[in-house]
């Protein structure tokens, strides 16, 4: 249901009230923590050394944690130009003239099935500029009227002075979250735990409300339908991007290449699996529209049926992809990739993803066997199902060749990786041909078998395949007696590796294999939904995904 945007100004009264609140309750605290020393001090004459450390190591923390801080916008993408894309900026000013704003300074290109504005810059919002997102896959999804009612959302915010507000917002926010971070857990936590519930309760609401009214306007100005039309259509495939740009992307760029980022993505959609996954996911985010309170958007289908009362415009003569609006579609891609990953070589050669198999993949796991040559000598395909079943041995027996950068949490699942590798250039030597399509898992086709090594290796560890299945492999593929260390001329095992390699006939030991739950932090790109730079993200495990601290939106991680 529709619901009607509060005043700019009740909601601007609102801000200030809640950021006063924030700072009244941090500084009672910080007071009230240093008069206990002081009356500890005064009227009983003595100072406890722990009691002490406590009150000005938390005092100091939320002093910290409140400290206002300048806004570091840095650039999530290529920055465009009225002179470099003269047909978008058309389409860009024919909305603002519409809707009556301003154009936004700058005008990014992102990597997310998203468009996003924003006011960045500044301190707690004063002095920063407008700044728009735009998606490049988004642009390649949409059509052009699908568009145009997506960009006049985003100017109804600015009309709202939703964008306006938010930096306000978002500091408090954040400083929220600084400071329940700096103190850890303790009673002195405890406040900014209630008031960081109720503050994040009240301002998501009104988030919600804000999207309401800006997809009324937007309804307005193009005409509903294809506003309810590209929202479909974002929410689709916006499951899918993530997976996409991590095991698709990130791998070929780490490597030195560039692929071409719009076509790789149409196909990675075009994939069965990829497909199936996304249409299921649609259909039960449509068919159980329960909102959290702490989301900033309402209910895709919540706001599909406010939409359906909106006006309706005829749908135009020709309605071409957005994307042709765009000049040096493949110089954008480079200078985006050169921008969002820092640690890649500073010239990258272009890919076709068909040639990543046989220029990144391949030589890739061939360089991993021999880095691990040495422990993977002695290990027999056959013996697989029964070393896996005591992963704490398996991995200290890697653990010398995993490197000081992979964290204890992660070894379970590099060493699980390293054994699937070693399958696939077993069987690459093998003679049998090495799938590799992008949306699907790699595979093996030997003859009529079909082999994922990956999923076989990680369905192993988890037990859903078991040892029969597995003696049912080696028959078919004549593996048993494969040593995986062979296949990169690895030497010997030594007398202790072979206690390893060749267990007895005791009962296994059931340990689980460690498997991270949570990916290692590290420093965040710009969130590509709303430009936020500021660190820490938060990672939610039933999203497999970090999230933005400042709009909630996931965040990929190159």
């Amino acid at each position: 249901m529709k619901t009607k945007r509060p005043s700019l100004a009740g909601r601007a009264i609102l801000a200030i009230v809640l950021l006063i609140g924030f700072y009244c309750l941090a500084i009672s605290i910080v007071w009230g923590l240093l008069y206990i020393l002081y009356a500890e001090l005064v009227y009983a004459e003595q100072l406890h050394f722990q009691l002490t450390l406590i009150c000005l190591f938390s005092a100091s923390a939320i002093l910290w944690s409140i400290l206002p801080r300048f806004d570091r916008f840095e650039a999530p993408g290529p920055r465009l130009s009225v002179n470099g894309q003269p047909r978008l900026f058309r389409e860009l000013t024919a909305i603002a003239t519409a809707v009556h704003q301003a154009m936004p300074m700058e005008v990014y290109l992102v990597p997310a099935v998203n468009a996003w504005v924003s006011h960045r810059g500044g301190l707690m919002g004063f002095g920063s500029r407008r700044v728009m997102g735009l998606g490049l896959p988004l642009l390649k999804l949409l059509k052009t009227s699908e568009m145009r009612a997506v960009l006049a959302h985003e100017f109804g915010h600015y009309q709202g002075g939703d964008t306006a507000l938010a930096p306000l917002i978002y500091k408090t926010r954040t400083a929220i979250i600084r400071t329940l971070i700096n103190l850890g857990n303790g009673i002195v936590q405890k406040p900014f735990v209630w008031y960081g519930t109720m503050f994040l309760r009240i301002t998501q609401a009104i988030s919600r409300q804000q999207e309401y009214a800006a997809d009324a306007l937007a309804a307005q100005i193009t005409g509903a339908q294809t506003l309810i039309s590209g929202l479909q259509v974002t929410h689709r495939a916006g499951y899918a991007f993530d997976a996409f740009w991590h095991d698709e992307v990130t791998p070929l760029v780490s490597a030195g290449y560039r692929p071409p980022l719009v076509e790789g993505f149409s196909s990675f959609l075009e994939a069965k699996s990829v497909f199936r996954n996304t249409q299921a996911a649609f259909a039960k985010e449509m068919e159980s529209p329960e909102i959290d309170p702490y989301q900033t958007h309402p209910a895709l289908k919540d706001r599909i049926e406010a939409l359906k009362s909106e006006p309706t415009h005829l749908p135009p003569d020709t309605d071409p992809a957005a994307i042709d609006l765009l000049e040096d579609l493949d110089g954008l891609e480079h200078e985006m990739l050169s921008i969002l990953f820092k640690n890649a070589p500073a010239t990258l050669a272009n890919i076709r993803w068909e040639d990543s198999l046989e220029t990144v993949y391949m030589p890739g796991w061939v360089k991993q066997c021999e880095q691990h040559a040495e422990s993977l000598t002695g290990i027999h395909f056959g013996q697989l199902p029964e070393i896996i079943q005591t992963p704490v041995e398996l991995i200290a027996h890697f653990k010398r060749n995993l490197g000081v950068n992979i964290p204890d949490a992660a070894k379970g699942s590099a060493v699980a990786e390293i054994l699937a590798a070693a399958i696939l250039v077993a069987l690459h030597k093998k003679g049998c041909r090495i799938v590799c399509d992008i949306g699907y898992p790699v595979l093996a086709r030997c003859g009529d078998i079909e082999i994922q090594p990956f999923s076989l290796i990680q369905h192993l560890f988890s037990g859903k395949t078991t040892k029969e299945d597995w003696e049912d492999l080696c028959d078919k593929t004549d593996l048993r007696d494969l040593d995986l260390g062979s296949i990169a001329g690895s030497p010997t095992p030594t007398e202790s590796e072979s206690d390893l390699l060749n267990p007895s006939g005791d009962e296994p030991a059931q340990v689980q294999l460690v498997v991270p739950s949570t990916p290692p932090a590290q420093e965040l790109p710009a969130c590509p939904h709303c430009g936020n730079h500021s660190n820490p993200a938060e990672y939610r495990p039933d999203a497999a995904t970090w999230l933005c601290t400042a709009c909630d939106q996931p965040l990929t991680k190159p």
